[in-house]
């Protein structure tokens, strides 16, 4: 009998002295990324009693209620589904996070909105775990809350339930990405959930505002795209054998693990968690395909040199007047060592008196000034572009006299350029948020695997807690 010779490299990230929690960041075997946080708060006897789970004899005879699909409010939404009983609210929860390097830019151009699909199609059981929507009901019967996202580069699913739950969930979780059936049974009623969102969301102004922009920019660029997808691209425009044959095809060519990146955290010595994780999710396939090359694609292709010559005038469902003056700059979401958009966005939003925001609200054109790229939104901030936006909330009397308005941003913008030199600004921005991440509140379980899920894919290791929060060294040739 021979003799593994695999050695796991384990890496520790930094973190603030304040955090008592434990990290382990490690690969498993078919190349699957994994982030563990082992919380040492103490666990209570209430929490342990009925602690173990059979979950080899788990079964459809275990649940109750409606099949409902656990990504009903997702992607290009933000929100999360609802939690269920008050047991969640007494409990500490215990949480895990997968995320797959795939998202809407990589919808094939005939199927627009089919890595949401997708995401969708995923909760429709596995082979070990038939029944559709069996994975939510556990959840929810436990106490707990599960949903999931789909943005622009990455798709992201994410539950949290009761510790003594955790395996049985894990289990069931992990078989999703193991052997996902995809029925073509499911597509019907999942085609209609995407729908359902989209009409939902589709009375958000924010969002028929990106859809705007998407809709502008290069055809043959990647966000030149309509990432919820609805009956239109999803079933007007191909017939239900075709897109069962394209979103299996999909998932097996994207749903691969050295593609993807974990997070787990509960109150289990890491060694627990460790065991947990090569228990379930090691057998979740690889394929070592290469994702999309978008080589090609950058902040100088996504937008017909006309683009930046026009002014779009968009009619609010809400009652507002905003104006918005947007910059697309190459991507900037490697660039987190020194952070050149969030230093030019404090600039900008500052309120001291001789600053853009005291001016302008001196002579009662705006009542408020936002300048960033949104780091949360993967439309303005991803690895081919990112888009800077001064976005001020116009007073009746602004409105009035928008072209004044837009004089003093740009002459604001020439006298930064004048100054030169940022150093001082950067370094008082610095010590704050040195001292927000050395004394910052604890997240619950859930928000906080969701968030260094996606640091552990744009981080290297040692940054997984901090690299989007502090600011390591400022740079003069920043590309702002």
């Amino acid at each position: 009998m021979g003799v593994s010779t695999e050695v796991t490299t384990y890496e520790v990230p930094d973190k603030s002295f304040s955090d008592k929690k434990d990290y382990r960041i490690f690969y498993l075997p078919n190349k699957l990324k994994v982030l563990l946080i082992s919380d040492p708060s103490p666990i209570s006897e209430s929490d342990t009693e009925s602690s173990s789970i059979n979950t080899s004899s788990l079964s459809s005879d275990e649940y109750d209620g409606e099949s409902t699909s656990s990504s009903d409010s997702d992607t290009f939404s933000g929100s999360c589904s609802e939690s269920s009983s008050a047991v969640a609210e007494q409990e500490k929860m215990a949480a895990a996070s997968l995320l797959v390097d795939v998202g809407s830019f990589s919808d094939p151009p005939d199927i627009n909105g089919l890595a949401h699909f997708l995401e969708h199609m995923i909760f429709m059981g596995s082979k070990k775990y038939p029944e559709e929507n069996e994975y939510d009901k556990f959840i929810r019967k436990h106490g707990g809350s599960d949903n999931a996202s789909t943005d622009y580069e990455e798709t992201v699913f994410y539950f949290e339930i009761p510790e003594k739950h955790l395996e049985g969930a894990v289990d069931i979780f992990s078989r999703l990405f193991v052997e996902p059936l995809l029925k073509k049974d499911s597509i019907k009623r999942e085609r209609e959930s995407v729908d359902s969102e989209f009409v939902t969301r589709s009375k958000d102004d924010n969002i028929r505002l990106e859809q705007l922009i998407s809709s502008q920019a290069n055809s043959n660029h990647p966000c030149h795209t309509f990432a919820w997808g609805n009956l239109e691209t999803l079933k007007n425009n191909i017939d239900d054998d075709e897109l069962h044959r394209r979103v299996v095809e999909f998932q097996k060519r994207h749903y691969s693990a050295h593609r993807m990146y974990l997070t787990l955290q509960a109150r289990y010595p890491l060694d627990e968690l460790e065991r947990i994780v090569r228990k379930y999710f090691s057998e979740i396939p690889c394929n070592d395909l290469p994702g999309e090359d978008f080589s090609c694609f950058n902040n100088t292709n996504v937008f017909p040199s006309n683009f930046f010559e026009t002014v779009y005038y968009v009619k609010p469902i809400a009652s507002m007047k905003r104006l918005m003056i947007s910059w697309c700059l190459p991507s900037l979401v490697r660039e987190f060592m020194c952070k050149p958009q969030q230093l030019v966005g404090h600039i900008f939003d500052g309120e001291q008196k001789g600053s853009l925001c005291a001016y302008l609200r001196k002579k009662l054109w705006i009542l408020d000034l936002v300048a960033e790229v949104d780091e949360s939104d993967g439309f303005s901030n991803n690895s081919l572009y990112s888009i800077f936006s001064i976005e001020v909330s116009l007073t009746d009397r602004g409105y009035e006299n928008i072209p004044s308005v837009i004089k003093a941003i740009f002459s604001y913008i020439k006298l930064l350029h004048q100054k030169g030199n940022s150093k001082r600004i950067y370094s008082e921005l610095q010590a704050v948020e040195d001292a927000k991440f050395k004394y910052r509140n604890e997240k619950n379980a859930v928000d906080n695997v969701e968030e260094l899920v996606l640091n552990l894919k744009y981080y290297p290791s040692k940054y997984v807690l901090n690299g989007d929060k502090l600011f390591f060294e400022y740079d003069s040739e920043n590309p702002l």
